[in-house]
């Protein structure tokens, strides 16, 4: 198993080029109905477990180093695991945002579990 995410880092580098990244934390079982963003979101999970769903069934259970996009005006809804979840958020209106992300990257010896990028 790979070490946690360091979310300091992750913040450091997301920050650097511009990205008003910051930490969400969900208790435990927190649910989020349906609902949509004006703009593409991001989420790194840090620790804990998210299941984020689509309207189309198609559902993401990301865990500690897990990336997930959603686009603009995408229908979804969300449940953090039983031990809840704490994950670095931000938000893009173009397309800077994923060379950041990618800049974040702990190498693969230290990310724990590939990233993952979803509708």
């Amino acid at each position: 198993m790979s070490a946690r995410p360091d979310e300091r880092e992750i913040l450091r580098a997301l920050r650097a080029r511009g990205l008003d990244a910051y930490v969400w934390e969900d208790r435990p079982d927190a649910a989020y109905p349906p609902h949509a963003h004006a703009s593409i979101e991001h989420r790194w999970l840090v620790s804990g477990a998210l299941r984020v769903t689509f309207a189309n069934r198609e559902a993401h259970l990301l865990g500690p180093g897990d990336r997930l996009r959603v686009p603009a005006g995408t229908t979804h809804w969300a449940q953090a695991g039983p031990a809840g979840a704490r994950y670095v958020c931000w938000s893009e209106a173009d397309g800077e945002v994923e060379a950041a992300a990618d800049a974040a990257t702990p190498a693969p010896e230290s990310a724990a579990g590939a990233s993952s990028s979803g509708p």
